[in-house]
C-alpha cells in the first residue's frame, strides 16, 4: 500500500478545478508496477554505491532521461546519498497528476546526504523523484520537507500551478547542493526592465556564491516560510516568496527570495521577475506581488 495524493484536473468551461486528498492506493497496475520497479532499482543503486564508496552509481539499468542523469551526477560529485533504513515503497507518498497521465512525483524518501568534505557532517533530507508516465525518471531533487510541502497545497485552488512552483523550489534547492551555478543564474534572470530594484545586493550575492562554490564549501541550504500569493486582478499571475539560507565554513547568508509567475500558458509558465533581498530588509521595502498587480 502506497500513500498517494490524488490530483484530478477537471476542465470545465475553460477553467481548471482541482481536488486533492490523501488516501492509499494498491499498486497492482502495470504502470505503477513499472514505476515502483524503477524507483527500487534507483534506490538500490545509490545505496550500494554509498556502501562501497565507489566514484559514482551504475545507472545503466535504470530509465533516466539524459538531463536527469546529468543533474543527478552533478549532485553526486559533492554528496553521497543513501536511504536511512532499508527502502520500503510503503513509506513513500506519490502524487498522481491527472490519474498518472501527466506523470508522478514520489516523495518522502528519507535519506542521509554525506558530504565529501571531511569537516562536514551528514545531513538528513528527503528525496523527491519525478517520473514520466512510462516510469522514466525525469528528475531527482532534494525535497522540501513533508510538512511545508503539504501545507502549501492542501485546500488550494489552481493546484497544478502551486505544484509547478513547489517543483521549482525543489530544483533550486538541488542546484545549490549540486553547485549548479548555471541553473541558479538562470533562476535570477529578469524579463522586466521597468522595475526599480537595487541590484547591488544581488550582484554581491552572485559573486560570493561563486567564490563559495569555487572552494567547494557549501554545507547546507534551506527554504522556509514559503508564501504563494494569487493576483486579485489576474487569476493567472502569482507571487512566490520564501526565506532562504545557506552556509559554508567561511560564510552564512539569509535572504528573501521573490519571483513573479505568469500561468496564462499553463504548459509553459513564465517567470517575469526575480528578486533577492537581505533578510534585514524592512517588510515595507520588500518586493511583493503588490508591486506588479
Amino acid at each position: 500500500m502506497i500513500k498517494t495524493l490524488y490530483i484530478t484536473l477537471l476542465m470545465i468551461l475553460s477553467s481548471t478545478s482541482v481536488s486533492a486528498q490523501w488516501t492509499e492506493l494498491v499498486s497492482d497496475s502495470t504502470r505503477e508496477s513499472i514505476l515502483m520497479q524503477q524507483l527500487t532499482l534507483f534506490i538500490e543503486a545509490i545505496n550500494q554505491t554509498a556502501k562501497d564508496e565507489k566514484t559514482k552509481p551504475d545507472l545503466s539499468n535504470i530509465k533516466l532521461s539524459p538531463s536527469a542523469k546529468e543533474r543527478f551526477l552533478m549532485l553526486w560529485e559533492h554528496f553521497r546519498i543513501k536511504t536511512i533504513k532499508d527502502f520500503q515503497a510503503d513509506n513513500c507518498s506519490v502524487i498522481q497528476l491527472d490519474g498518472g497521465k501527466a506523470g508522478y512525483n514520489v516523495r518522502d524518501i528519507d535519506v542521509t546526504i554525506i558530504s565529501k568534505q571531511q569537516f562536514s557532517g551528514d545531513s538528513l533530507q528527503q528525496l523527491s523523484i519525478y517520473f514520466l508516465p512510462d516510469g522514466t525518471i525525469l528528475d531527482v531533487c532534494i525535497a522540501l520537507n513533508h510538512e511545508q510541502y503539504r501545507a502549501a497545497i492542501i485546500g488550494k485552488d489552481n493546484l497544478a500551478s502551486y505544484l509547478q512552483m513547489l517543483s521549482f523550489c525543489e530544483k533550486l534547492k538541488t542546484a545549490y547542493y549540486s553547485k549548479n551555478i548555471g541553473y541558479i543564474e538562470q533562476s535570477l534572470e529578469n524579463n522586466l526592465s521597468n522595475i526599480k530594484y537595487p541590484e547591488l545586493y544581488l550582484n554581491n550575492y552572485r559573486n560570493i556564491l561563486k567564490r563559495v562554490f569555487a572552494r567547494d564549501e557549501l554545507l547546507d541550504y534551506n527554504i522556509n516560510d514559503i508564501n504563494i500569493e494569487l493576483s486579485q486582478i489576474n487569476k493567472d499571475i502569482y507571487g512566490l516568496s520564501f526565506k532562504q539560507s545557506w552556509s559554508s565554513i567561511h560564510y552564512y547568508d539569509v535572504s528573501v527570495y521573490f519571483s513573479l509567475w505568469d500561468f496564462r500558458d499553463s504548459s509553459k509558465p513564465v517567470i517575469h521577475f526575480t528578486a533577492i533581498q537581505s533578510a534585514e530588509t524592512p517588510e515595507e521595502k520588500r518586493i511583493t506581488l503588490e508591486d506588479f498587480y
